[in-house]
């Protein structure tokens, strides 16, 4: 086996290795090309790519936040000293540990010494590895003495089946008597809604929605408002795949109170209506899946996320 640098050329060979491995997430070419070999963050330097007799077996894609991927948040404070390790292309586990020794050279000749087993889009690609899909890749973190750090949950809702439950009605029309009712987004309300991702944990959402209004696709949008505020903030059609939907977010203050249920509700019963047999998205924690528990959704996938300290490994 050698392993060796990633080279131009190599983009087309990678992207097959990444459909092969990573088989349950797979991309298209297009996709893969604008979200990691054009983003702002791709460094040839970070990509290590294994091979035997001339055939591509294993790749590491090691990320490091240099330039923010949207201008609306500060996504390189934010990470410091944190590098971010792409799910490993491998089908053999110690093929996997040679590559991650190759990817954590690279993270300490750049001053990385907290690694995450995410992508730098970790709502783009693979967030942790599914042990019963990924095995090896598992394996290979576990014996690199990756730690487990948490869980990420992928979940389905099947809409043929769909109906708004009792209690989620009750609460949208006591909401509805207080002015409050969750609706398809209309140009009339991106002041409003811009001021709601602006001030709330959406911020570095904005462009999801700036990329809708450029697409004529604002019908998508969903949004749960009164006359004068937005509270809240969804949408369907993610990033080109028509089924997925997210992101989801709800003002902090007034969580709790049955808006995001509702809101949720009128995506879905929006989706059913224009013939959508069903609806997903790839990640949220273990507390969020009860929430979403409450419009259907189904628990399809759980996947953990490893982290390792290399200053601690080096002491």
């Amino acid at each position: 086996m050698n392993i060796r640098k990633y080279e131009e050329s190599d983009w087309r060979g990678l992207h097959t290795l990444y459909n092969r491995c990573l088989w349950a997430d797979k991309v298209t070419p297009e996709f893969f090309l604008e979200h990691l070999i054009l983003s702002p963050n791709f460094d040839p330097a970070g990509v290590a790519i294994a091979e035997k007799n001339g055939v591509m077996i294993g790749a590491a894609v090691a990320q490091i936040v240099r330039r923010n991927l949207s201008p609306w948040a500060d996504q390189v404070t934010d990470a410091r000293e944190t590098g971010y390790l792409m799910p490993l292309l491998v089908e053999q586990a110690d093929v996997g540990v040679a590559l991650l020794a190759e990817a954590e050279n690279y993270f300490r000749e750049n001053g990385r010494t907290i690694i995450r087993s995410v992508s730098l889009g970790p709502t783009l690609f693979p967030n942790g590895v599914d042990k019963n899909l990924y095995p090896a890749v598992h394996q290979t973190f576990a014996a690199g003495g990756y730690r487990d750090s948490g869980s990420h949950y992928s979940m389905r809702c099947d809409l043929e089946a769909y109906r708004v439950s009792e209690s989620v009605a009750e609460k949208r029309d006591a909401l509805a008597r207080e002015g409050v009712a969750a609706k398809v987004c209309e140009y009339a309300d991106l002041p409003k809604v811009r001021r709601f991702l602006e001030t709330g944990d959406l911020l570095g959402r904005m462009q999801n929605l700036a990329d809708k209004m450029a697409r004529k696709e604002l019908h998508e949008v969903i949004i749960i408002a009164s006359e004068e505020e937005a509270f809240g903030y969804c949408q369907f059609n993610y990033y080109g795949r028509p089924e997925r939907v997210g992101p989801f977010g709800v003002t902090q203050a007034l969580r709790g109170k049955g808006l995001g249920q509702v809101m949720v509700a009128k995506l879905l019963e929006t989706m059913v209506e224009r013939g959508y047999q069903y609806a997903y998205f790839v990640s949220c924690s273990e507390q969020n899946t009860h929430f979403y528990a409450k419009n259907n959704f189904q628990v399809y996938r759980k996947k953990t996320l490893f982290e390792k300290n290399l200053a601690e490994d080096k002491a």
